[in-house]
C-alpha cells in the first residue's frame, strides 16, 4: 500500500462525496425526504469507492485485506476531515454537535461502505498476474531438461 497515494484518494473522495450529498439536498423533489437523500447518498459512496478503487488498485495491486486497510485510511482521513470541515462549518451552525453528527446512522454505514466496497475494488480492479497454463508448462519442461543436463554432466 501506498500510504501517501491512499491518504490522497480519501481526499478526493471526501471532495467527491461532498459534492454528491450537496447535489442530493439541493433536489427540490427529495427535500422532504431525508431518508431517501440518506440511501442515495450511501448509493452514491459505493459507486464513488468503487471508481476510485479502479484507478488505485490498478496502480498499486492488492488482495481483499490490503483493500480494506486502504479503506481503513480512506475512512480515517474522510472521519478527520469532517471533524476538521464538516462538522464546524455545517452541523455546528444549524446548533447540532459532533455528538449530534455521528449519531446519524448513514454516517457509519458509508464508513463501512468504504471499507468493504475498497475491499471488493482491490478484488475486481487489482492488476493480477496471471501465467497460462502453456507457460507453466514450458518452465517445467525447461528445468527437467535442466536438471537431465546437470545429472549427465555429473556422470
Amino acid at each position: 500500500m501506498n500510504l501517501k497515494k491512499a491518504a490522497l484518494y480519501g481526499v478526493l473522495i471526501w471532495i467527491f462525496i461532498f459534492i454528491v450529498i450537496s447535489i442530493i439536498i439541493f433536489i427540490p423533489t427529495l427535500a422532504d425526504k431525508l431518508t431517501l437523500q440518506k440511501v442515495l447518498n450511501l448509493i452514491g459512496v459505493a459507486i464513488l469507492i468503487l471508481i476510485f478503487g479502479n484507478s488505485y488498485f490498478k496502480k498499486y495491486p492488492a488482495n481483499f485485506g490490503q483493500g480494506l486497510l486502504v479503506g481503513t485510511v480512506w475512512v480515517i482521513v474522510s472521519t478527520i476531515l469532517d471533524l476538521v470541515i464538516t462538522v464546524p462549518l455545517f452541523v455546528k451552525p444549524k446548533g447540532e454537535s459532533y455528538g449530534d453528527f455521528y449519531s446519524e446512522w448513514d454516517i457509519w454505514v458509508g464508513l463501512g461502505i468504504m471499507i468493504l466496497f475498497a475491499g471488493i475494488a482491490a478484488i475486481l480492479f487489482s492488476k493480477k498476474e496471471s501465467k497460462s497454463i502453456t507457460e507453466t508448462t514450458e518452465k517445467v519442461e525447461q528445468k527437467s531438461i535442466g536438471e537431465e543436463t546437470n545429472k549427465e554432466k555429473n556422470e
